[in-house]
Protein backbone atom coordinates (compact mmCIF):
# COMPACT_ATOMS: atom_id res chain seq x y z
CA UNK A 1 0.00 0.00 0.00
CA UNK A 2 2.70 2.61 0.86
CA UNK A 3 4.39 1.87 -2.44
CA UNK A 4 1.17 2.55 -4.35
CA UNK A 5 0.73 5.88 -2.60
CA UNK A 6 4.31 6.91 -3.33
CA UNK A 7 3.95 5.97 -7.01
CA UNK A 8 1.06 8.40 -7.35
CA UNK A 9 2.26 10.98 -4.88
CA UNK A 10 5.80 11.39 -6.19
CA UNK A 11 4.83 12.64 -9.69
CA UNK A 12 2.32 15.01 -8.14
CA UNK A 13 4.92 16.46 -5.80
CA UNK A 14 7.41 16.81 -8.66
CA UNK A 15 4.85 18.61 -10.78
CA UNK A 16 4.06 21.00 -7.95
CA UNK A 17 7.73 21.63 -7.25
CA UNK A 18 8.42 22.41 -10.91
CA UNK A 19 5.50 24.76 -11.31
CA UNK A 20 6.32 28.41 -10.81
CA UNK A 21 4.10 30.89 -9.03
CA UNK A 22 2.81 33.30 -11.73
CA UNK A 23 4.34 36.33 -10.03
CA UNK A 24 7.76 34.60 -9.98
CA UNK A 25 7.76 33.88 -13.72
CA UNK A 26 10.44 35.89 -15.56
CA UNK A 27 9.21 38.20 -18.30
CA UNK A 28 10.92 37.51 -21.63
CA UNK A 29 13.29 40.35 -22.50
CA UNK A 30 12.28 40.04 -26.16
CA UNK A 31 8.91 41.78 -26.38
CA UNK A 32 8.07 39.97 -29.63
CA UNK A 33 7.68 36.72 -27.63
CA UNK A 34 5.29 38.11 -25.03
CA UNK A 35 2.24 36.88 -26.94
CA UNK A 36 3.77 33.61 -28.17
CA UNK A 37 5.54 32.25 -25.07
CA UNK A 38 3.08 29.69 -23.64
CA UNK A 39 4.63 29.62 -20.16
CA UNK A 40 4.52 33.41 -19.90
CA UNK A 41 0.93 33.45 -21.14
CA UNK A 42 -0.06 30.89 -18.50
CA UNK A 43 1.46 33.12 -15.83
CA UNK A 44 -0.40 36.18 -17.16
CA UNK A 45 -3.69 34.28 -17.32
CA UNK A 46 -3.27 33.13 -13.70
CA UNK A 47 -3.01 36.72 -12.39
CA UNK A 48 -5.93 38.57 -10.81
CA UNK A 49 -7.46 41.10 -13.22
CA UNK A 50 -6.01 44.14 -11.39
CA UNK A 51 -2.50 42.68 -11.65
CA UNK A 52 -3.07 41.82 -15.33
CA UNK A 53 -3.92 45.46 -16.06
CA UNK A 54 -0.82 46.65 -14.23
CA UNK A 55 1.36 44.13 -16.08
CA UNK A 56 -0.14 45.20 -19.40
CA UNK A 57 0.65 48.83 -18.57
CA UNK A 58 4.25 47.89 -17.71
CA UNK A 59 4.55 45.89 -20.95
CA UNK A 60 3.18 48.80 -22.98
CA UNK A 61 5.61 51.27 -21.42
CA UNK A 62 8.61 49.05 -22.02
CA UNK A 63 7.57 47.97 -25.52
CA UNK A 64 7.56 51.66 -26.51
CA UNK A 65 11.01 52.08 -25.00
CA UNK A 66 12.24 48.93 -26.75
CA UNK A 67 11.05 50.42 -30.03
CA UNK A 68 13.35 53.38 -29.42
CA UNK A 69 16.34 51.11 -28.86
CA UNK A 70 16.30 50.72 -25.08
CA UNK A 71 16.66 47.23 -23.62
CA UNK A 72 13.82 45.69 -21.65
CA UNK A 73 15.02 45.04 -18.09
CA UNK A 74 14.98 41.51 -16.67
CA UNK A 75 12.00 41.38 -14.32
CA UNK A 76 9.63 38.84 -12.89
CA UNK A 77 5.90 39.30 -13.36
CA UNK A 78 5.57 40.32 -9.70
CA UNK A 79 8.38 42.87 -9.95
CA UNK A 80 6.81 44.39 -13.06
CA UNK A 81 3.39 44.61 -11.39
CA UNK A 82 4.86 46.36 -8.34
CA UNK A 83 6.97 48.67 -10.51
CA UNK A 84 3.90 49.68 -12.51
CA UNK A 85 1.87 50.19 -9.32
CA UNK A 86 4.59 52.55 -8.02
CA UNK A 87 4.80 54.32 -11.39
CA UNK A 88 1.03 54.88 -11.46
CA UNK A 89 0.99 56.20 -7.87
CA UNK A 90 3.83 58.63 -8.59
CA UNK A 91 2.14 59.74 -11.78
CA UNK A 92 -1.12 60.40 -9.91
CA UNK A 93 0.72 62.43 -7.27
CA UNK A 94 2.48 64.52 -9.92
CA UNK A 95 -0.78 65.09 -11.76
CA UNK A 96 -2.53 66.15 -8.56
CA UNK A 97 0.32 68.50 -7.64
CA UNK A 98 0.43 70.02 -11.12
CA UNK A 99 -3.25 70.87 -11.39
CA UNK A 100 -4.00 74.57 -10.99
CA UNK A 101 -5.95 75.50 -7.92
CA UNK A 102 -9.44 76.84 -8.32
CA UNK A 103 -9.54 80.62 -8.61
CA UNK A 104 -11.41 82.47 -5.86
CA UNK A 105 -14.72 83.97 -6.93
CA UNK A 106 -14.51 87.51 -8.24
CA UNK A 107 -16.16 90.13 -6.08
CA UNK A 108 -16.55 92.85 -8.69
CA UNK A 109 -18.30 92.29 -11.96
CA UNK A 110 -15.94 92.78 -14.83
CA UNK A 111 -16.94 95.43 -17.30
CA UNK A 112 -17.32 94.15 -20.81
CA UNK A 113 -15.00 95.72 -23.33
CA UNK A 114 -16.85 97.90 -25.83
CA UNK A 115 -16.91 96.58 -29.35
CA UNK A 116 -14.91 98.51 -31.87
CA UNK A 117 -17.11 100.49 -34.24
CA UNK A 118 -15.85 101.03 -37.73
CA UNK A 119 -16.30 104.53 -39.12
CA UNK A 120 -18.82 104.95 -41.92
CA UNK A 121 -17.34 105.65 -45.35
Amino acid sequence: MPRTISVFLLPLLLALACSVEPRERPIPTDSSTWRTDPEFQKAVDALPSADKKLLQGWMMRYSFEAGSGKAIPARTVGEAVEEQRTYMAERSEKKAAGEPKAEPPKTEPEAAEPEAVEPAP
